[in-house]
């Protein structure tokens, strides 16, 4: 039968094993690996944000040298130039009235 005072006989010592935890290993490793998912993250969330700023800009220079904009910047330009009296239109220097 195996017990402690069989194993004392034949010459095998018994040790205290409890193991204590490294705690300066388990916060620092739990930091860094927050640290790096926290990074990775952001990293993702700046370069999404940053390619839809791109796609704004871009769009935003495609917009403005298109037809159909140039037709609605005239249009509100005419627009702004009625004056007090929306009967009549100022086109160049010259006032048509509508009727």
């Amino acid at each position: 039968m195996v017990t402690k005072e069989s194993l004392a006989e034949i010459g095998v010592k018994s040790y205290d094993k409890a193991i204590v935890p490294n705690w300066s290993f388990i916060i620092l490793s739990f930091v860094l690996i927050n640290s790096l998912i926290y990074g990775i993250v952001g990293l993702f969330i700046w370069s999404y944000n940053l390619s839809q700023n791109q796609g704004r800009l871009s769009s935003k220079n495609q917009s403005s040298n298109t037809l159909y904009y140039d037709k609605l910047r005239e249009h509100d330009e005419d627009s702004a130039g009625l004056g007090i009296f929306p009967c009549c239109r100022k086109k160049g220097n010259k006032i048509d009235k509508e009727v």
